[in-house]
């Protein structure tokens, strides 16, 4: 009890000098800024180190990318680039590194980096996948449209490996097209095939 009748007569001799005032609520408001720093840059965490995938594309139709135009062509279809996913193939593929994504794409369609700059679209990295084949389930499990599966709608998902070096990665492309489409996930079977799927819409 005297202990309790101590703290309160500090704390009350302490608040009871302006200065001790400011500094108090100086501390205060530097915890709440810490806070929501915090806050804020958790999205770009998940982003970053996502394991697994639930996204609606949807979100992002009336908008995919930062161009009004259609850059791409998926097949036959203008389309414009909306996702992009990447992650390391393999027990020895280590991590993404973001500033290598753009060469990363160059390494599947040439050219694709300038839509990548041009799209703007949203980024994932993942961590390493041990198989093409869990990193392409994963993906049709995980994004749809509005709860809907994709064909039908105007996306379309094109999945398929790039070689940087010695490295392998796995590539995930969320396309939105001009028009809704019957295609689901694409996969490209090998890194020499990108372009049976996907080329630049002629300039």
């Amino acid at each position: 009890m005297n202990l309790i009748v101590s703290l309160q007569r500090l704390l009350h001799s302490v608040l009871g000098r302006p200065e001790m005032r400011w500094l108090l609520l100086l501390l205060i408001a530097w915890f709440v800024v810490r806070v929501i720093a915090r806050m804020l840059r958790q999205p770009e965490k998940s982003q970053r180190g996502r394991t697994e995938l639930a996204f609606d594309l949807a979100t992002l139709s009336a908008s995919a990318g930062g161009s009004k135009s259609f850059p791409l062509r998926l097949y036959h279809l203008p389309a414009r680039l909306g996702l992009v996913v990447v992650a390391p193939l393999g027990r020895e593929g280590g991590v993404v590194d973001v500033e290598a994504i753009p060469r990363l794409l160059d390494e599947a369609v040439p050219g694709l980096s300038k839509v990548y700059r041009l799209c703007e679209p949203k980024t994932w990295v993942w961590p390493v996948q041990l198989s093409a084949k869990g990193f392409r389930h994963q993906l049709a499990g995980g994004l749809h449209v509005a709860g809907q599966p994709l064909p039908g709608s105007p996306w379309a998902i094109v999945v398929g490996r790039a070689n940087d070096g010695d490295r392998q990665y796995m590539i995930a492309l969320a396309l939105w097209t001009n028009r809704p489409n019957k295609l689901d996930v694409i996969e490209v079977d090998s890194p020499y095939k990108w372009l049976d799927v996907i080329r630049l819409a002629p300039s």
